[in-house]
């Protein structure tokens, strides 16, 4: 039993190109017992399904935070305003 057999593939490129046992180079020592026209690989179409597109991102403000608001707990970024309510505590104004 061979540990390899190379195979030059560089010729399959459409549907129905085909590798045929005659092909094949079978290191010294070994001999293949297939009849020399016996198709070894064959390009055919995909079986398979092809997987389908993911979802697009949701659209702006339907999911998290709005842009320019921190989510809550969160800090707002250097130069953002912090939403209503958050922030320092308002300071006592004497009248």
């Amino acid at each position: 039993l061979a540990e390899n057999i190379e195979v030059n593939v560089e010729h399959l490129a459409a549907i129905d190109d085909h590798i045929l046992v005659e092909a094949l180079k079978a290191p010294e020592g070994v001999t293949i017992l297939s009849a020399p026209d016996q198709t070894v690989v064959k390009i055919a179409e995909l079986v398979a399904p092809e997987p389908e597109p993911e979802p697009e991102a949701p659209a702006e403000g339907e999911e998290g935070a709005a842009e320019g608001e921190a989510a809550e707990g969160e800090t707002p970024k250097e130069g953002e305003a912090p939403a209503e309510g958050e922030g320092k505590p308002a300071e006592d104004k004497k009248e």
